[in-house]
């Protein structure tokens, strides 16, 4: 069984006892991050969040954090970050900082230990509607493209440039189906280069 006894400041000083203070925050933000989708869509992201707890004008006693056994971020997995990705396991890690936070009377630059917790959060994109919608689609259609090689190119030659032509109209017509689904951005994703490498092959 656990004893508990009270302990007056002066007794705490006489035998030299550390007074630990524990106390339970619960925090609800609403947080950006800027997406990496170069890869899209079977992009992978990561969401750090640093909160760093600094006493500086405060007066207060240096602030001191530690992991408690059993303390996870399962309620991150279970509420659904994000609809459209799977959520991994979060990762929680500890340290410290320094940071300045004035100038002493000596001139020199007051410098202070801030202790912080970073949580990583690790998105996966459900990539199988993408593949599943356009991939195979475009697929089928560059496949279709095959069949002009069954035409004779003398003398079926306008046959065989007119369903090159439909295949090419049916991709570009696709396209501006897709584009409400992808990601508009100033770069070129993975996705992005599949399909332009479809219309040059075509």
């Amino acid at each position: 069984h656990e004893v508990q006894r009270s302990v007056s400041p002066m007794q705490m000083k006489e035998e030299n006892m550390d007074l630990v203070v524990t106390k339970r925050i619960n925090l609800s933000s609403n947080i950006k991050e800027p997406f990496e989708l170069q890869a899209f869509p079977v992009d992978c992201q990561d969401l750090p969040i640093v909160m760093e707890f600094s006493t500086f004008g405060r007066g207060g006693p240096p602030i001191s954090l530690q992991p408690q056994e059993g303390d996870t971020l399962s309620q991150v997995e279970r509420h659904g970050l994000l609809p459209e990705f799977n959520t991994r396991a979060p990762l929680i890690g500890f340290g410290c900082t320094k940071q300045m936070v004035g100038i002493g009377n000596d001139l020199k630059p007051r410098v202070e230990k801030v202790p912080f917790v970073r949580i990583q959060v690790k998105v996966q994109r459900k990539a199988k509607p993408y593949l599943v919608k356009v991939v195979i689609v475009l697929m089928l259609i560059q496949l279709g493209t095959a069949g002009a090689f069954v035409m004779d190119p003398v003398t079926q030659f306008e046959s065989r440039l007119g369903h090159t032509s439909t295949m090419f109209l049916a991709a570009v017509a696709f396209q501006f189906i897709i584009n409400t689904y992808t990601p508009n951005v100033d770069y070129l994703t993975m996705l992005d280069k599949y399909i332009l490498a479809v219309n040059v092959h075509i």
